[in-house]
């Protein structure tokens, strides 16, 4: 026994000691069975079995905002996800015990989804079920924390802890035996100037140490795509039953969860949207919270009323659960509304530091009084401020010193209420950035439809419209008399919106040399080959605009109504007309030989296999347009204002 006092200390938490101790040895057993040299052998296995006891104490925990922001054992809580495969989504994985099954099929896997789905909960579950099968080692790198070291070092650091005479050779060695299942958790989490070099880092590490396998999670951002070795899965959304389930887990079937969960049920199909909402694991903590301070409580029907509610409900809670009748005041004295104006500005300035969510705490008491200091209305000192925010409304934990966003999502709707709310002149500009990196600011841009439709629809909406709608008329004119239909345009030029592609036509025997060069020519570029097609003497380049992407999914998500509800596909067999072997831009020309005949419809065919497939609907785009045109010029008071 290398260290029995770890398994005693480990016995006295009462949390699954006797399997995890039996998993501990049955796994250090096997990752050094092939280590002859008895010296480093024994080195390694102290080092590992005080590395594991020590990740166990860590992920065995987790902090819910509905138990004010206390420890709570994972599997108390932990409702089982099912993931899917985004490309052939009959692939699924529901993710209760162990399931080694997805990685013995794929070995890398990239986990995208939307802020709030259990992410980094289900790494975490997953992670401490591999270590008490015993037949892997778990290790878990949060990618926020590697952006000046390279992976292997960090996780010798992690693993010799006391035992110094671990070097890097040796974490090779152990690498080396494939015995590793590593999740690289939080990629939208690394900051924007270190993102390329860290996915570099990670590509590296994955291809040398190939024996192994690996988990990487991560919001759907611009970049997560390059991580072509990785299959892409996603989490399906709780079922109404599930988020039940969940709800009753959080007190353990006791009576606060059975009232709310009567409530929703006694409210039927009135309620569609909140059953939507409750799809997401955070959501549904979220409204438990508000409903279990009891007070003027009501179901809210969108997302950002979720976290209003929560902030209400974190403020008022602390005064609750004071003795006494008399209203308790916070450190910095602040009430309701100077407490929410400051918090919109703390994490707007976060939100402009790259949506980092971790911090010193004299990088945090810096923000907090530049905001101060442009908010001299708001009385109050940074220190207590700071004490509020880490204790009474507990929106910050403090981890090693340092202080980080109790999640990420809730510094995302403080600074999406301050760009709606608190924003005058430089709405405009703001909203214009968001666009451009929406994959990151996918989240406040979610916020910010709810909290100011208006500026949405004239800031990111009719930029869209006005792209897809240019010229429209005119190009339709022009191929209709070369043959194309009008649904074959129409969906030519929405997809041509979110997408640069080109056609590279060569013989069947050159294919596979073309595929070569054309993935060399496109690289800087971030093109990427899409398919090395069957179709005879073609092969498909294609270059998202993922930012676009986004936005087109937030609208369609949103129930926005500009897209045709079913698109009309066209079944071509003809052939590509007898023209040259070369490289041909996807376009709207009609000088381009590609758009003549049923060349333009087959083309399309070929896209629709291979992209995300979306289609406007031109008259409810024209009518959407007209009316946010008319909108702006009320917005530029062009609109006669009697009193």
């Amino acid at each position: 026994m290398r260290n029995s006092y770890m398994k005693e200390e480990l016995q006295s938490l009462n949390i699954g000691c006797t399997l995890v101790n039996a998993g501990i040895d049955k796994a250090i057993d096997k990752l050094l069975e092939t280590i002859d040299d008895a010296v480093a052998k024994w080195n390694l296995s102290v080092a590992m079995e005080e590395y594991l006891y020590y990740f166990y104490k860590k992920n065995i925990y987790t902090r819910s905002l509905a138990k004010q922001n206390c420890k709570q054992i994972i599997y108390k809580i932990y409702q089982p996800l099912e993931i899917y495969n985004r490309v052939n989504t009959s692939e699924r994985y529901y993710i209760n015990k162990l399931e080694m099954e997805i990685f013995y099929k794929h070995r890398n896997i990239l986990l995208m989804d939307n802020a709030g789905m259990g992410k980094s909960t289900l790494i975490k579950y997953m992670s401490l079920s591999i270590l008490e099968n015993g037949e892997y080692v778990p290790y878990i790198l949060e990618l926020r924390n590697i952006e000046g070291e390279e992976i292997i070092e960090y996780i010798k650091n992690e693993i010799r802890m006391q035992e110094k005479n671990i070097l890097t050779k040796d974490v090779e060695k152990l690498l080396r035996q494939g015995k590793f299942i590593i999740f690289f958790d939080g990629f939208d989490e690394v900051d924007d100037r270190y993102k390329t070099s860290v996915s570099n880092k990670i590509k590296r590490f994955v291809e040398k140490y190939s024996e192994n396998y690996y988990m990487l999670s991560s919001r759907q951002i611009e970049g997560i795509g390059t991580f072509e070795s990785f299959m892409a899965f996603s989490i399906r959304d709780l079922t109404f039953d599930e988020a039940c389930e969940l709800i009753r887990k959080l007190d353990n079937d006791g009576e606060i969860s059975n009232n709310l969960i009567h409530l929703l049920k006694s409210k039927g199909n009135n309620y569609q949207n909140v059953r939507d909402l409750l799809g997401n694991p955070l959501l549904v903590m979220i409204l438990y919270s508000t409903f279990e301070c009891g007070e003027c409580f009501d179901i809210p029907c969108k997302k950002s009323d979720f976290y209003e509610q929560i902030f209400q409900a974190l403020y008022k809670r602390h005064d609750k659960m004071k003795d006494g009748a008399y209203e308790h005041q916070k450190k910095s004295m602040l009430d309701i509304s100077d407490f929410y104006t400051l918090l919109r500005k703390v994490g707007f300035k976060c939100l402009q530091k790259n949506c980092k969510v971790i911090y010193s705490r004299l990088e945090l008491e810096l923000i907090v009084n530049n905001a101060l200091n442009e908010m001299k209305w708001i009385k109050t000192k940074t220190a207590d401020y700071l004490d509020d925010v880490t204790y009474a409304v507990p929106y910050f934990r403090v981890m090693n010193n340092y202080y980080v966003w109790f999640h990420k999502s809730f510094m995302e709707y403080f600074a999406a209420a301050y760009i709606c709310n608190d924003l005058r002149e430089l709405k405009s500009s703001v909203f214009e950035q968001l666009a451009k990196k929406s994959g990151l600011y996918y989240n406040v841009l979610d916020f910010c439809f709810e909290m100011d439709i208006r500026a949405f629809r004239i800031h990111i909406i009719y930029p869209l419209l006005k792209q897809y709608l240019y010229n429209y008329e005119e190009q339709y004119e022009m191929l209709e008399a070369q043959g194309v239909r009008k649904e074959d345009f129409n969906l030519r030029k929405s997809l041509l919106v979110g997408y640069q592609e080109g056609i590279q036509l060569v013989d069947e025997i050159n294919k596979r040399n073309e595929t070569l060069v054309l993935q060399k020519k496109f690289e800087n570029t971030k093109c990427k080959i899409i398919s090395k097609l069957k179709t005879k003497n073609a092969i498909l380049i294609s270059k998202e605009d993922a930012d676009i992407i986004n936005i087109i999914m937030l609208l369609k998500d949103k129930k926005v109504d500009i897209f045709e509800h079913k698109i009309k596909y066209r079944t071509i067999e003809t052939e590509f007309l007898d023209i040259p072997n070369r490289y041909y831009e996807i376009n709207m020309e009609k000088e381009n030989l590609l758009n003549l005949g049923n060349n333009f419809g087959y083309i399309n065919a070929i896209i629709r296999k291979n992209v995300y497939l979306f289609n406007f609907d031109y008259d409810k785009c024209k009518k959407m347009f007209d009316e946010i045109e008319c909108e702006i010029m009320f917005e530029n008071g062009y609109e006669e204002i009697n009193l």
